[in-house]
């Protein structure tokens, strides 16, 4: 999942890779024979220039993914045309990276790096999974007490109502600690490869990772740390423990919306990504439209740091990028594991990692065999950062309003520090302690309530329309039309969904009143345009 490099410097290693065929870069010597006299296909991913972000398309959490599918397939159109022309093959539009993976010829490179809407073109070469340590353990859940959330199951907390995802190799579901909190149904499970109906797992490293983020007490011992929760699965390895940069893409994509109905909101609150680059301290910005999309949507994604350490710098893309939330790894006696990534940030020369976690000889879920349940105990920054996942499904289960920002911060803020006094490149800013975390969060005054969206969008007289209504801060129990008047052949129902077909033009102001569980209902003026045609006009939404 590397960069192509520039013509001048990839010779011998495009020679090696590639069959003499040269990578290239924008920028690179436009006749440069060896960009231009390659033979063979090379699976490559297309990156297409954008001009904004995935924040301006938002309207609504589930309808954020449809939004930049269809944005980004508008823009690709053209290098669609031209790979099918040029004779690529296998070629899969990735709109929410705003990418396109394909085997083109290899004469065809310089092309399109010369391409004005293209911005740059990366090699989809494989990538192995992380290797596991495997040893006995220490102590029996010494890691999950050492993080304090003992304390926040004793107070009923437990992760309950919070969907959490691992892109990994799969999870064993018949393991007896995650059977049961599979949330099942055809929208739970992305396997590219067998395209199988239900979860499963050759390897086990995502067996090992979930069992740490959710796993239960089946063993007579708890192993997860938000047994509460519930969990879905993106398989990103291949039974022999490979990927591509364009699996990851679509895993990504599916993430956003699995069940691929944008009038649903099915997406996972948090997902953890134990893998990384296999170039160590480089910055590679392959997942960086991903990454953004999934924190406008709300999404926080937990990456492993790496196990490159000590050296400095030694961190893994995409851990190191801007939107990744990294962990580096502690020992049982709260010492940073000497494995453990080091920063600065290759990609912003910021303390990197941001937190660590558990990460060495710690007990979780294994592959069951013969039906009987396995456990191992096992070593790797890919086992600190569901650590992390977890203890945020904790909050995020006490507070459900908490954005990726605000359990960052939470955790960020309520770390116990380690070493000097402050931030260091080596244990960024300290252990998780996610009962502090807790803490901190039950100190603060709730936010206030809000409508999204706050602006409608334009309906048109005689065309069908669908948005739903959310209340930020609350659940909400009941929506009704308190006043004003709603577009004729439009209505409002119970659960906030505001649908129909108008029969007439105009601007139409109404009041609405929305139950839930705070202390008196939440009330809010919104406007709804009703236009003949397409002309721009704003409908508003306000408290």
């Amino acid at each position: 999942m590397r960069h192509l490099p520039s013509c001048a410097l990839a010779a011998p290693l495009a020679a090696l890779l590639l069959g003499a065929v040269c990578a290239c870069e924008v920028g690179a010597p436009a006749q440069d024979p060896t960009c231009t006299q390659g033979q063979g296909l090379v699976s490559v991913v297309i990156h297409l220039k954008a001009d904004d972000r995935p924040v301006a398309l938002r309207a609504s959490r589930a309808s954020l993914a449809s939004a930049l599918t269809a944005r980004g397939l508008a823009r690709q159109a053209n290098v669609r045309d031209l790979l099918q022309v040029r004779g690529a093959e296998h070629v899969v539009p990735l709109p929410v990276a705003n990418a396109i993976a394909a085997r083109v010829p290899a004469s065809m490179i310089a092309e399109l790096v010369r391409r004005p809407e293209v911005a740059r073109v990366s090699l989809d070469l494989p990538q192995r999974v992380p290797e596991v340590t495997y040893s006995a353990p220490t102590a029996p859940a010494w890691n999950l007490s050492s993080t304090g959330a003992p304390s926040l199951w004793a107070m009923g907390l437990t992760g309950s109502g919070v969907v959490v995802a691992n892109m990994d190799t799969g999870v064993d579901v018949k393991h007896p600690d995650l059977r049961g909190s599979f949330r099942g149904g055809a929208n739970s499970w992305f396997d590219p490869y067998d395209h199988t109906p239900q979860p499963f797992d050759t390897i086990g490293h995502g067996t090992q990772t979930m069992g740490l983020m959710v796993g239960g007490n089946a063993s007579g011992a708890p192993i997860g740390m938000a047994p509460g929760a519930t969990w879905i699965a993106a398989r990103i390895y291949d039974s022999s423990g490979q990927t591509t940069a364009s699996t990851v893409h679509q895993a990504f994509q599916w993430l956003l919306d699995p069940d691929g109905d944008p009038s649903t909101d099915d997406a996972p609150n948090i997902v953890n990504a134990s893998w990384g680059s296999a170039t160590i301290g480089a910055c590679d910005p392959e997942f960086e439209a991903d990454l953004d999309a999934m924190r406008t949507a709300g999404i926080l994604v937990v990456f492993s740091a790496g196990n490159a350490g000590p050296a400095a710098g030694t961190g893994l893309s995409p851990s190191n990028n801007p939107g990744a939330f990294s962990i580096g790894a502690l020992d049982s006696s709260g010492s940073v594991a000497s494995f453990s990534s080091r920063g600065p940030s290759s990609c912003t020369g910021d303390v990197f990692p941001d937190l660590v976690a558990p990460g060495v000889q710690v007990l979780t879920s294994d592959l069951t065999l013969a039906g009987v349940a396995q456990y191992a105990s096992v070593t790797g920054t890919s086992f600190s950062a569901p650590h992390v996942a977890g203890a945020a499904a904790l909050l995020l289960g006490a507070q459900p309003t908490l954005s990726p920002a605000d359990l960052e911060n939470l955790l960020l803020d309520n770390a116990r520090d380690l070493g000097a006094p402050g931030p260091d490149q080596t244990s960024g800013h300290g252990a998780l302690d996610v009962a502090a975390a807790y803490a901190a969060l039950v100190a603060q005054p709730p936010a206030p309530l809000q409508l999204e969206p706050r602006q409608l969008p334009l309906a048109h007289v005689a065309a069908p329309y669908h948005q739903t209504f959310h209340l930020v801060g609350a659940t909400a129990s009941k929506w009704e039309v308190a006043s004003g008047q709603l577009p004729p052949g439009m209505s409002l129902d119970a659960t906030g969904v505001l649908s129909g077909t108008p029969t007439a033009p105009g601007q139409f102001p109404f009041t609405l009143r929305v139950e839930s569980a705070a202390q008196a209902p939440f009330i809010a003026t919104a406007t709804l345009a009703v236009l003949e045609d397409a002309a721009p006009s704003v409908s508003h939404c306000s408290p």
